[in-house]
């Protein structure tokens, strides 16, 4: 018995989905390794508080600013650069990179995002903060879902 294409488009399938699932668990595993890697970081060099504006609708979503504050007053993002565990590769596998703050506060900001709120950028989109509180070591998703609704009713006389 020869195998239809609908077993080949089930086995593929599936096998995509079980990539997907292992992705998502290997970014969960590394998550709480780079949130302390940043926020060590950041508190290494002064910084109280980094917030990040993000945007995003029909399928596509950045972030649109982040602002980077010591106490009080607002400064520019320092330099410097950070290890981060990476999950690339198919099979997927972690690897370790070095990368700029600006870059591993913006690569978190779509952690928190992917995993708080997967799919956030898609159709109606979203926009909010990603709030790096460094003294209190969290990081808080301030989430604002947008979404497209309609009321219909129909009247026969």
């Amino acid at each position: 018995m020869t195998k239809t294409r609908t077993q080949d488009f089930g086995a593929m399938m599936r096998e995509v989905l079980a990539a997907f699932s292992r992705q998502h668990r290997l970014e969960g595993d590394v998550f709480p390794r780079n949130k302390a890697a940043l926020l060590a970081a950041l508190r290494a060099r002064g910084i109280t508080l980094v917030i990040a504006d993000f945007d995003g609708g029909g399928d596509d979503g950045q972030i649109e600013r982040i602002t980077v504050h010591a106490n009080d007053a607002e400064i520019p993002m320092p330099a410097g650069d950070v290890e981060f565990a990476m999950v690339e590769g198919h099979p997927e596998e972690v690897t370790a990179r070095t990368i700029t703050l600006e870059m591993a506060v913006e690569h978190l900001c779509y952690d928190v995002l992917r995993l708080a709120q997967p799919g956030w950028e898609n159709g109606d989109g979203a926009f909010g903060q990603v709030r790096f509180d460094v003294a209190a070591q969290m990081i808080v998703l301030g989430f604002n879902g947008r979404y497209t609704t309609s009321d219909f009713s129909q009247h026969t006389y």
